[in-house]
């Protein structure tokens, strides 16, 4: 059964449990991520049902970036597979009848490795001309087979399969950890994750984490990742002439998306003291300090492996599409 079936019928009782403007429409909305954008799914019938509310709506997932789709499912639908999950997050949304102010239950962040602000597009640069340039093959002899398997199994401890995960998610897990078994600080960051309460999600041409919570305390955080899509960030120094130096292999965007779960998880009062989960104010403290984490752990990756690492000062960048999770071309 749809979720708007069941949640039509008590949408009233949820108007006396949520602080809202005398006159105010309020009715229940399903956020979540498809293929790596941001969605607000609302009950199929909203528009026809209530047209204002449904012009506000509109207005306000313009504004912040959020696509809105109707719920397409039918009440004998069986398929409870992507990215919904068995309990669904729900956000209540009301608007004034002036629409001057917006109250919500529950706020969502998206922390991107790459600024929503920026020019984003999913590419295959031919970044590298010549094969000897960077394979993307992890070195064996840092690979600690112990530590994988342990790594192995915090990871796909919080993985959420899909149907649409591809075929190659496990291996690509394998490798993931691999490659981390090598480094003590990646270890040490995905060990210090290893029991909060988080997951990590597959979406295409995506480095994303969201953040979901009140302006109080964070409720549900959830990475999505691409084991093909790189990321060509900004960098400035003599970008044009060493591009590895300017992309981040999957296996390293992923570590900027775990430095978000570990300043989010363990310190969650500050996250959000810095504006974390207020939609209204960009969290720039927040990134700053994610980005300088990055660099100092990328740096000391690097010195270890001689591999090059983007070390930037800016959020922006985009996709570029990668043959293997270690890969930058």
């Amino acid at each position: 059964m749809s979720i708007y079936t069941t949640l039509d019928a008590w949408t009233e009782v949820c108007r006396s449990l949520f602080p809202k403007p005398s006159g105010a429409s309020v009715h229940p909305i399903h956020s979540c991520v498809i293929q790596g954008k941001r969605h607000y799914i609302h009950a199929p019938n909203l528009a026809k049902k209530d047209p204002s509310y449904f012009q506000q709506l509109t207005a306000y997932a313009r504004k912040h970036c959020i696509n809105l789709q109707a719920d397409r499912r039918t009440p004998t639908d069986r398929n409870t597979q992507g990215r919904r999950k068995k309990f669904l997050p729900i956000i209540f949304i009301a608007f004034g009848v002036n629409a001057g102010t917006v109250f919500a239950e529950g706020e969502q962040r998206s922390l991107n490795m790459i600024s929503k602000d920026a020019h984003i597009s999913v590419a295959n640069d031919n970044l590298h001309k010549h094969a000897d340039e960077d394979s993307g093959e992890i070195r064996q002899d840092l690979i600690n087979p112990v530590v994988s398997k342990h790594l192995q199994s915090i990871l796909k401890l919080h993985l959420v399969s899909q149907r649409d995960d591809p075929a190659s998610i496990h291996t690509d897990i394998k490798h993931l950890a691999d490659y981390y078994s090598g480094h003590p600080e990646a270890v040490t960051l995905i060990e210090s994750i290893a029991d909060k309460e988080w997951e990590l999600a597959y979406a295409p041409h995506t480095f994303q984490t969201d953040v979901k919570g009140t302006r109080l305390h964070v409720e549900d955080v959830t990475v999505y990742f691409d084991p093909r899509s790189g990321a060509k960030l900004k960098f400035f120094d003599r970008c044009a002439d060493k591009k590895p130096f300017c992309v981040a292999s999957p296996a390293d965007a992923l570590l900027h998306e775990l430095l978000h779960v570990h300043s989010v998880l363990n310190e969650p009062a500050r996250f959000i003291a810095d504006g974390g989960l207020d939609l209204h104010v960009y969290p720039a403290a927040h990134e700053r300090k994610t980005i300088l984490k990055e660099n100092i752990l990328y740096k000391s990756m690097s010195r270890r492996d001689q591999h090059p690492r983007p070390i930037r000062s800016e959020h922006s960048g985009r996709h570029v599409l990668v043959s293997c999770v270690t890969c930058v071309d």
